[in-house]
């Protein structure tokens, strides 16, 4: 009888509230070989989001479809998932990884999930991959895995076990208050290759607005040719913000770095982050006072916020009852330190949108349904700007730059029809448009 029980009150709350499969994803690549690179990929997803079955069990469908950009060749890796739901659990997040060799080339990656129960409940996380190979014959770094937790282990049967340590890595890149330290872990490679007997390794932590927090050197002994690091740094007296890690081999004396930067994010409501500002996010009350098109413009304005399931999901809503509901979670889901009475997150992304509809503006075009104001409002401000007027050889572009975004990414937006409306062209940022021969099209002819 518990088990019917059971059985109906899952099915019951996921007609009347269904939920999204919350599924994160990252990847950190290694050396391999001289024409390989050795990719982890890292997912997360939390077991309450997916369809129990009668034996209280989930599982998920995951393939991984990595497509050449330029040969068109595809490596294709299919994954199954199956874990036991424990609702009385304190936690019901679950990480996992997969190792692939990839092939020097860069890569469009297509991940899709599906959940084992329900086949109709899915998602799609689309990235890019630049696979190129660690060369031998110089000093190299590692990308940065963040990790929950790593600790010395000889348990070489554990899926989070390399090189004498079990790293359980967090593919989200959140860390919180509770558990207030970040593990991280890369790897050192061609250390002999130096002419240098100057060779130091710099950490560094930096705040969101590139403030820097923290920086230690020390020397590289030259021992060894590869060597793994781990490191951890301790949190508890940061506020809520996002922050960069750089790690960095660098010849003191000047002639060479090599830096590896990864950016997590940081959930500290008992430290009050200075300069900050009170914000009284869209209150339940006036959205309780919107009609049905303000309601339909609201969630225009939110939508590159948003996933394809919680598009779907709001174009199915029948009543402006409905709307108002599903926005008001739809904020709360994004509220990072929901014990505060701040939504820092959709505090910073209205600043956004009030900039964008103000400066980017054309005679047919909100600012935010433009590129240029999609763009600031998903990654901020950029940290340069480079502005090519209209010449008699190309028609009017500018070069974003954000330097703490995955190392550094640029943006190229190109006003291609005259009119004002700078359109993307190309960007190098994962997930992003590509296109290498952007400046083919802001010619003119």
């Amino acid at each position: 009888m518990k088990k019917i029980v059971f059985i109906l009150s899952v099915l019951f709350s996921q007609i009347l509230f269904p939920q999204d499969i919350k599924f994160e994803f990252d990847y950190a690549r290694f050396r391999m070989s001289d024409s390989t690179v050795l990719c982890e990929f890292y997912y997360q997803y939390d077991k309450k989001t997916l369809t129990v079955n009668e034996n209280r069990q989930v599982g998920l469908f995951i393939s991984l479809d990595l497509k050449d950009k330029n040969s068109n060749s595809e490596i294709v890796k299919n994954y199954s998932v199956n874990d036991v739901y424990d609702s009385s659990a304190v936690s019901t997040s679950a990480v996992g990884e997969f190792k692939l060799a990839v092939p020097k080339g860069e890569y469009l990656i297509l991940l899709k999930v599906i959940d084992k129960y329900d086949s109709l409940r899915k998602t799609e996380i689309k990235d890019e991959l630049i696979a190129k190979p660690f060369p031998r014959d110089k000093i190299t770094i590692s990308d940065i895995e963040l990790a929950y937790r790593i600790k010395k282990s000889n348990n070489k049967n554990s899926p989070f076990y390399k090189n004498t340590y079990e790293v359980i890595p967090n593919p989200e890149g959140i860390f919180t208050y509770l558990k207030p330290t970040v593990y991280y872990y890369y790897e050192i490679y061609g250390i002999r290759n130096s002419v240098s007997d100057s060779l130091v390794l710099i950490t560094e932590l930096f705040s969101g607005d590139a403030k820097p927090l923290f920086h230690s050197k020390r020397k590289i002994p030259r021992s060894e040719n590869d060597i793994v690091k781990v490191g951890q740094t301790a949190m508890k007296d940061f506020p809520s913000d996002s922050y960069l890690l750089k790690i960095s081999v660098a010849d003191v004396k000047g002639k060479y770095a090599y830096s590896s930067i990864k950016k997590f994010f940081y959930v500290n409501p008992e430290v009050k982050k200075e300069n900050g500002v009170n914000f009284a996010p869209l209150a339940d009350a006036k959205l309780g006072g919107m009609s049905d098109e303000e309601c339909n413009k609201l969630f225009r304005e939110m939508q590159y916020l948003a996933s394809r399931q919680e598009k779907k999901r709001y174009e199915g809503l029948k009543t402006v009852e409905q709307k108002q509901r599903f926005l008001s979670d739809f904020m709360k889901r994004r509220d990072r330190s929901p014990e505060t009475s701040r939504n820092e997150y959709m505090e910073e992304y209205f600043k956004r949108l009030k900039y964008v509809n103000k400066r980017f503006r054309t005679k047919t075009k909100a600012g935010y349904l433009t590129d240029r104001g999609r763009v600031y409002l998903l990654y901020g401000e950029p940290d340069e700007i480079d502005r090519y007027p209209y010449t008699v050889d190309t028609k009017p572009y500018e070069i974003w730059y954000y330097n703490s975004i995955e190392g550094g990414v640029v943006f190229v937006f190109g006003d291609l029809t005259g009119i004002g409306d700078y359109v993307l062209l190309h960007s190098t940022k994962r997930g992003e448009l590509y296109d290498s021969n952007w400046r083919e099209r802001i010619r003119a002819f």
